[in-house]
C-alpha cells in the first residue's frame, strides 16, 4: 500500500484505545466463530479447515455441552478465562528507509499493528527493572513499536506488519516479531552468569536492576506473555483485519516466500516456527493463490517464476 492509502485507512479507524483480551488457545474459539456463522453440524466441521481445532481441550469442553451442532451462541458463551491478559492495540506505519525496503514484499508502506502491555504490567516493569522514564529498554529504536513519550508510557510486547488492499479486501501478513521477549531472555541469561549486569549495559538499556529483580520480572511478570505472545499477536492481527477493516482474504508468508519475496537472503532469518507451526495451528493452508497486489507486481512475478516453491499460505474461510 502507499502512504496515501495508509493515511485514509487510519482516518477511518475508530478513535480512542482498543483493548484486546487474550488467554491461551483463545484463537481456537475466534477461528470457530469465523467458520460458524449459523448452527453447523459437527460432521460438517470435521470436513472443514477448522477440524483440528475440535481437538483443543477448551473446545472439547464446549462440544461436550453442545449436542450435535455448534452455534455462534455456544462459542460466545464459552469465550472467557479468569487468567486472561489485557493488551492495548495501536496502529503505526512502517515507512521503510531504502535499505529496509528489502524487508517488504513490494515497495510502499506497511500497516503495523502493535500489541502493547497493560499499564499495570508497565508499572511492574518500571519498578522491578528500574527503567528510566523515557527509555524503551527491550525494543529496537528503528523497529515499529509504540512511540510513547509519556512518563507512564506503554511498552510494546510484539507487532505485526501487514500489506493491505482494502478495495479488494485482501491482506498479506509480512512479519510477526517480539524484541521484548527475546531481549529480556538475553539480559537475564547474562545477569545470571555474571551475578548482575555491567553498568555500561544497564546504561545503554536504560535500566537499573539487580540480577534477582531481572529474574523475578522474567519468571513472574513476563512469563504469561512469553508463552503466548505469538498466538496473541496473530490472533489480534486476524481480529483487526477481519473485524475492524473487513478484510476477507488473508495470506501469510512461509519461510521460503519470506526469504525470496522480501529479499532477505543476506539477513538473519526469523524463527521458522513463526511461519510454519504458528500459522498451521491457526488453520492456514498452503496455496498457489496470491493477493492481487502480489500477482500484479512485476518483480514478484519474476520471483514466482524462478522460485515456484516460494508459495504463500492462506486462511480459507
Amino acid at each position: 500500500m502507499d502512504i496515501q492509502e495508509f493515511d485514509d485507512l487510519r482516518r477511518a479507524l475508530p478513535s480512542g484505545r482498543t483493548l484486546y483480551t487474550y488467554y491461551k488457545d483463545r484463537y481456537s474459539l475466534q477461528l470457530l466463530r469465523y467458520a460458524v456463522r449459523t448452527p453447523t453440524p459437527f460432521s460438517r466441521l470435521r470436513q472443514h479447515p477448522v477440524a483440528r481445532l475440535l481437538e483443543k481441550p477448551r473446545v472439547k469442553q464446549m462440544i461436550a455441552r453442545c449436542g450435535q451442532r455448534l452455534t455462534p451462541a455456544d462459542i460466545e458463551n464459552h469465550d472467557g478465562d479468569p487468567q486472561a491478559q489485557v493488551y492495548h492495540l495501536s496502529v503505526g506505519c512502517w515507512d521503510a528507509a531504502p535499505r529496509e525496503q528489502e524487508q517488504m514484499s513490494r515497495r510502499g508502506v506497511n500497516l503495523v499493528l502493535q500489541l502493547n502491555f497493560s499499564q499495570e504490567h508497565c508499572r511492574t516493569a518500571r519498578h522491578l527493572l528500574g527503567i528510566d522514564g523515557d527509555t524503551d529498554p527491550f525494543n529496537g529504536r528503528a523497529h515499529p513499536v509504540l512511540k510513547d513519550a509519556r512518563p507512564d508510557r506503554r511498552y510494546t510486547l510484539a507487532w505485526s506488519r501487514v500489506d493491505i488492499d482494502l478495495g479488494a479486501r485482501e491482506a498479506l501478513i509480512e512479519e510477526i516479531q517480539s524484541d521484548w521477549v527475546r531481549d529480556v531472555q538475553w539480559i537475564r541469561t547474562w545477569a545470571e552468569r555474571r551475578g548482575g549486569l555491567p553498568k555500561c549495559v544497564q546504561k545503554r538499556r536504560g535500566i537499573n536492576a539487580s540480577a534477582d529483580n531481572i529474574v523475578k520480572y522474567d519468571e513472574i511478570a513476563l512469563a504469561p506473555h512469553r508463552s503466548q505472545w505469538a498466538e496473541a499477536m496473530l490472533s489480534a492481527t486476524l481480529f483487526f483485519l477481519r473485524e475492524e477493516l473487513g478484510v476477507e482474504r488473508i495470506w501469510m508468508h512461509t519461510p521460503t516466500s519470506s526469504e525470496h519475496f522480501k529479499r532477505m537472503h543476506n539477513r538473519s532469518q526469523p524463527p521458522r516456527s513463526l511461519y510454519t507451526d504458528l500459522p498451521r495451528r491457526f488453520c492456514f493452508e498452503p496455496t498457489s493463490s496470491l493477493p492481487g497486489f502480489v500477482a500484479e507486481d512485476r518483480k514478484l512475478q519474476r520471483v514466482i517464476r524462478r522460485r515456484p516453491a516460494a508459495a504463500l499460505q492462506t486462511l480459507n474461510f
